[in-house]
């Protein structure tokens, strides 16, 4: 038999197999997360902080699934000092998948296996930001809304006035400038 016609089926076929491999549309992978290791260096507000690591620059890091106050808003200082009392000068570990719009790397903070994230929303500084749920494992997303429900029902925090207003909500009405 001629060598190109055993070939030739091969080199045919080829191209279709990987048309078919791509018509296979995008799959959806959940990455495993960077695990980033520093000392809290600073603390900016609520739900945002300075990450210091031997040998590179300070990392910009905000917390992921949760969202505090602004300064300038109602518990805002409140929210930032209650930070600065459970990380300033501590060593951490930050979960990341991602980089915000900010450059800001988002993350979930671990002290000494502790969820800082939750620990915020527990303590009625910070809400949960269901929003952004699809971007933390599901388990990782009830804890907090669980945390939100518990804050709120023990009037925690933000939650001792009937109804505080959302971080998101006063954004809209106080655009930066």
């Amino acid at each position: 038999m001629n060598p190109i016609r055993r070939i030739l089926p091969l080199i045919l076929l080829t191209p279709l197999a990987l048309v078919a491999c791509l018509d296979a549309g995008p799959r959806r992978v959940r990455k495993e997360p960077d695990v980033l290791i520093g000392r809290v260096a600073r603390v900016g507000d609520g739900d945002t902080l300075d990450l210091e690591g031997p040998g590179r620059p300070r990392l910009r890091v905000r917390l992921q699934g949760i969202d505090a106050p602004e300064l300038a808003q109602d518990h805002g200082r409140e929210a930032k000092a209650a930070l600065e009392a459970l990380a300033l000068g501590r060593e951490v570990q930050v979960r990341t998948g991602r980089k915000d719009a900010h450059n800001r790397h988002l993350g979930v903070v671990l002290l000494n296996g502790r969820d800082l994230n939750q620990a915020l929303v527990a303590a009625g500084h910070a809400w949960h930001n269901a929003r952004f749920a699809s971007e933390l494992p599901k388990e990782t997303t009830r804890r907090y809304a669980d945390a939100q429900t518990e804050a709120r029902a023990q009037r925690r925090g933000l939650w001792r006035v009937p109804h505080p207003e959302a971080p998101w909500d006063w954004r809209k009405r106080n655009p930066r400038r």
